[in-house]
This record gives C-alpha cells, structure tokens and sequence, in this order.
C-alpha cells in the first residue's frame, strides 16, 4: 500500500483565473552522416530518455479553465511537457489536462466521487459548501495525483481528500483526511502533492482547527 506523508504550515496562495504561459519544445537533428564527416556537438537524443521539457521557448498560447470551474494551480507536467490544471466546478474537485500545444486532452468535474459539502452550523456560514482541488502533479504511470480543500475552511463541512487518477482522468483510489487533534476537528488544506522516487506520496500545505 502507498504511503502518504504529509507537512502541513501556514502559507499564502494566489487564484489565479487565466494564465499566458510558454510552450516549450526541444529540437534535434536526426540526420545521417557518413564515416568520413564530423560528428556534430547536437547530437540527437536517445528514444530511452525522457523528454526535454525545458528547452527553448518556440511560441505561446492561452490558458483558460472550462466555463464555470475556478482554477487554483496549474503545472506542468514531467512525461508528457503538457499542462494539468486543478480548480473546482459545480462545488466538487475538477482537472483539465493539455498537451504541450495547448490542446485539450481531458475535462473531468469529480461530481459523483464527493459528496455534497454542506453545514448546518450557522453564525453566518453558507449551508452550501465545496470541496475545491487545490493541488495536482503527474505521476511515474502518466496519471495524477490530486489534493483537496473544504471551502469555507471549516470543520462542519467535513474533511478534505487525496485522490489518484489513471491516465484518463479516471480515480483509482482516494483517501479522506479525517484526523483530530484531541476532541477538536483538524481541516487540512493541501497546496502541493508530489510522488517520490519509491513510489509513495507527499504533500504539504496548511491546516486548521476549531
């Protein structure tokens, strides 16, 4: 079974709603020489290594979440060189995926996962709630990794969650982050997750408690 590490701290966050961002690609001659001629200083790569994603830039284009999602992060990814984004629609964990020339490979709102997020708390608190993905990274089999967060930030409306897609977008596994700290519920807001070299998980962020 994974495991999960977590580091949770207080730290700032910026939303942001529509990213202009470079695309990068590398190039290599592949062409031939015979015996006699020199060897050139830009060899090609092999088709073993991973790709290059942090060559030179070669254009740029738009970024912009589907109609209705909120858009927290957005990366980049390490197999492929595209883009994953992270945010939430329709009050429950959205991602969207995009290839290295900005074109879409997957849009896919968590609707039937979650639960609703509600509270019947009161004191000015919203009986609506959601539960917004706040983090995302590739991972070694091309899937992702997903964090969550409760919003509003608070105990009533439950716990956040990690959750672990295929290639397609398709959950594999998700876990609930349900701890406390004595009697009193501890909120966890995850901002970044990443897979280790051994295959396990990390995540850091901050939390709360009331």
């Amino acid at each position: 079974m994974k495991k999960l590490k977590f580091l949770f701290f207080p730290t700032i966050l910026v939303l942001a709603f529509g990213l202009m961002l470079s695309c990068s690609k590398s190039s290599s001659d592949n062409s031939s020489s015979s015996d006699n001629s020199s060897s050139s200083d830009n060899s090609s790569s092999s088709d073993n290594e991973a790709p290059n994603c942090d060559g030179n830039n070669k254009g740029s284009f738009q970024i912009y979440p589907e109609k209705g999602a909120g858009l927290w992060e957005i990366v980049k990814n390490k197999k492929d060189c595209g883009y994953a984004l992270v945010g939430g629609k329709n009050r429950k964990p959205w991602i969207q995926v995009i290839d290295d020339n900005g074109n879409q490979l997957i849009s896919k709102t968590y609707d039937a996962d979650f639960k609703d997020v509600t509270s019947n708390f009161g004191n000015g608190l919203p009986t609506e709630g959601q539960l917004d993905g706040s983090a995302i990274s590739q991972t070694k089999d091309g899937g992702y990794i997903v964090g969550t967060f409760v919003n509003p930030k608070h105990p009533s409306y439950g716990y956040s969650h990690i959750f672990k897609t295929n290639a397609q977008g398709e959950i594999e596994w998700k876990r609930e982050l349900k701890y406390k700290s004595g009697k009193t519920k501890v909120i966890h807001f995850v901002e970044d997750i990443i897979q280790t070299n051994d295959g396990h998980y990390v995540a850091v962020g901050l939390h709360l408690w009331r």
